[in-house]
């Protein structure tokens, strides 16, 4: 049997726990309610398979400690926590889609003096992956100016007809048809999205993939469902070979977007008012017989 077939979504269920014994009542909890591992052998036979199990895996733990180096010192660890080791495919995974990079609610660094005043960096929420997007309750994102991808791990061998996804203008819900009541992603979208235009798949048949184009095309998503964890979009930073894809007026246009909004979060001035001001002083100079001690920009 191969044991590193489910190490990804084994991985994905482990890191949203707290703890060995969390992860456990889990995979007890779905063996009671979605088979009969309970009832279809009485409790005596489950205890057994239980057993077996756990000793097969003893053993292979047992083989393995005798091939280590006579010095290597196997620290006692207090409390017992889940160990995740990656293989390399899972590795690149993870540095490209940021799969596994943080849990929900992890704070973004802060760098000094990039607050605006009045607002923590709790508030401004956690700091964007490399993709741009961030980490929600049981799925992960990214985002490009165009569209947002949404993806969320499921079932091995999950068909498509065994999921109900129902991709609206404003609101997002994803769910097994056979659990309805307990839907993987369900509320309102941060923003609209053409829904036409937004499609879902399946890949390697363990996660669902979803693709949704943004109404608005020149803002960036804080996050993907309303009230779940946000990013910080001061912090996003587009690739610059991409930006160097772009005609000269739609690369600037984009960039001028860039730069005011940034600007609106830190509390200082947009282009256009800079270039109002600038043009005010200009005319100031040519003119200094005029008055403008109570001149306004608007």
């Amino acid at each position: 049997m191969n044991d590193e077939r489910f190490d990804g979504l084994l991985l994905n269920m482990a890191q949203q726990h707290q703890g060995i014994d969390a992860l456990l009542d889990s995979m007890f909890g779905f063996l009671r309610r979605k088979t009969d591992f309970f009832t279809g052998t009485g409790a005596a036979g489950a205890r057994d398979a239980l057993l077996r199990a756990y000793e097969r895996q003893e053993r292979v733990v047992a083989a393995s400690l005798k091939q280590q180096k006579p010095k290597t010192v196997i620290k006692e660890v207090k409390e017992p926590k889940v160990t995740v080791v990656e293989t390399p495919e899972e590795v690149l995974a993870r540095e490209t889609a940021e799969l596994t990079k943080r849990t929900a609610g992890t704070d973004a660094e802060v760098i000094p003096g990039d607050e605006a005043e009045g607002e923590s960096a709790e508030d401004k929420g956690q700091a964007p992956n490399s993709g741009n997007g961030g980490t929600g309750p049981g799925y992960v994102w990214t985002q490009v100016l165009a569209e947002v991808e949404v993806r969320v791990p499921i079932l091995m061998g999950t068909r498509a007809r065994a999921l109900d996804v129902q991709l609206g203008p404003t609101r997002l819900r994803v769910a097994y048809r056979n659990a309805p009541n307990e839907p993987l992603i369900d509320g309102p979208l941060f923003a609209t999205v053409r829904s036409d235009d937004s499609v879902w798949t399946i890949e390697d048949s363990s996660v669902l993939v979803l693709t949704l184009s943004k109404q608005n095309q020149m803002e960036w998503w804080t996050s993907v469902v309303q009230g779940h964890p946000k990013i910080n979009t001061q912090k996003v930073q587009p690739e610059s070979s991409k930006l160097s894809d772009l005609d000269g007026e739609t690369r600037a246009t984009v960039e001028k977007m860039m730069f005011d909004q940034r600007a609106k979060e830190l509390g200082q001035k947009t282009s256009d008012e800079r270039q109002k001001e600038d043009m005010l002083k200009n005319f100031m100079k040519q003119h200094p017989e005029m008055d403008f001690s109570n001149a306004k920009i608007n």
